[in-house]
């Protein structure tokens, strides 16, 4: 019996390194010629990372991943795609062109079965052949394929422009980036499941029990300007929504902005900001009334000016600035960005009225007609600050058209620190109904 399971214990041993070596080597393959030497802005997909963590909450809860695979198979039939899935997937945008132009790459298994999902999925279905490799667009031209037996590259350019010459690159295995580069040691180091890279900076993203955590480090010298200690004033009890930032706009100053017709210069926002502003969401709607003005015939075929009163039910929105109130309270007037009766010009701000009230150390935006108070003011550690409460959100009427994306979704946290002169760290959560399922598998 003794022998009988050491045997057993050996055989299993055998197999959990045969398993690990066979993993280290998918993570070795998946990095080799796969990120282009002009690579900018990469994120990397931990495909293997995610698939065993879903593997391993599918085991301690079977019930759930079977009512998926239930629900989800129904009307849908496997399609071979002619790809394989390596242990990490690339996407990136490249130096030299536009950064809504994304590039990605994969192994090819069957030139066939690729040629088939193109053309039923994506619409490509006629290639030219150049230098042994097939291309071929969608009729838009903002989808680009080129593939060889080896490897297929994938461009995505909103403005439609060339992607050719990068594509060949990556088919061909050349202009790569080799597995020394700093780049792709500083994305091997990451055990995230997603991965955000630029430079020096990256950030992560985790689906775990229950949340998807991420954080991520970002420079804001060159937009912000961060004290040492921060604050925030004090968030009534019954808010859906709030937030806080605690610094002053460095790439405000010396540039003018249009919203509509109507023109803002920085230079005289920044004189008047004193570093913070928040807002709150509440719970509550509150009803507005807005005289809508039309113009008609009357009996004798004269022009008359006829108005009616629309009624609208509208959240409970509250915006303090810390400022030099009525001086930015003045020149908003001149910009006629103010209108009669202290309410925000509805042509730059269409959906909702917003009161506008100053005082000497804030100015005041509410869509509720109240004076404007600066509450009691709270030390915080964090000078960037957000709370949602989805929960809350989803029973909104007027976001009842994003309800589905967020049915099992419970809170959303974002919050950031000064980590030194010219950086800040910035993590976040976005908790699920279900703590013990998995977060990626409540998104489906």
């Amino acid at each position: 019996m003794r022998k009988k399971f050491l045997r057993i214990a050996a055989i299993l041993v055998l197999l959990l390194i045969l398993l690990i070596g066979f993993l280290q080597l998918r993570q070795y393959r998946s990095y080799k010629n796969r990120i282009h030497n002009k690579a900018d802005i990469v994120v990397k997909v931990n495909v293997d990372g995610i698939v065993e963590s879903l593997a391993w909450n599918a085991v301690a809860h079977p019930s759930y991943y079977i009512r998926i695979k239930k629900s989800t198979s129904k009307d849908t039939a496997e399609i071979k795609k002619g790809i394989r899935y390596p242990a990490n997937v690339f996407l990136y945008t490249v130096k030299g062109k536009a950064e809504s132009t994304v590039f990605a790459a994969l192994p090819v298994s069957d030139t066939g079965d690729l040629k088939k999902y193109a053309a039923r999925k994506l619409g490509i279905d006629s290639f030219y052949r150049t230098s042994n490799i097939s291309m071929g667009s969608t009729a838009n031209g903002k989808v680009t394929m080129a593939f060889n037996n080896r490897t297929v590259a994938f461009a995505y350019s909103a403005t439609k422009e060339p992607v050719t010459d990068i594509l060949q690159d990556m088919v061909t295995e050349t202009n790569m980036r080799s597995s020394s580069d700093s780049l792709v040691v500083m994305l091997r180091k990451s055990d995230d499941h997603i991965v955000v890279c630029k430079n020096d900076m990256t950030g992560g993203i985790n689906f775990e029990s229950g949340k998807i955590a991420f954080s991520t480090a970002v420079d804001v010298n060159s937009f912000l300007q961060v004290e040492d200690s921060s604050f925030h004033r004090k968030v009534a009890d019954d808010v859906a929504i709030y937030g806080w930032l605690n610094a002053n706009f460095k790439s405000v100053g010396g540039r003018d902005f249009a919203i509509k017709n109507y023109m803002f210069s920085g230079d005289s926002l920044l004189k008047n900001y004193k570093g913070y502003i928040d807002f709150q969401w509440g719970n509550k709607t509150v009803i507005q009334y807005d005289t809508v003005i039309t113009y008609g015939y009357n009996d004798n075929f004269e022009k008359v000016e006829e108005s009616t009163v629309k009624i609208d039910t509208v959240p409970e929105i509250d915006i303090a600035v810390k400022s030099n109130g009525y001086n930015l309270f003045s020149y908003l007037q001149s910009t006629d960005a103010i209108r009669s009766r202290n309410i925000l010009n509805r042509e730059i701000f269409p959906l909702y009225t917003f009161y506008i009230t100053p005082s000497d150390s804030l100015i005041h935006f509410s869509t509720v007609n109240q004076e404007a108070v600066l509450n009691e003011e709270q030390a915080s550690p964090y000078f960037f600050y957000l709370f949602a409460s989805i929960e809350t959100i989803k029973n909104f009427e007027y976001v009842a058209f994003i309800k589905e994306y967020i049915e099992n979704m419970r809170t959303l946290e974002l919050k950031a620190t000064k980590s030194s002169a010219d950086a800040a760290d910035v993590s976040g959560v976005i908790s699920f109904v279900r703590s013990d399922i998995n977060a990626l598998a409540q998104m489906f």
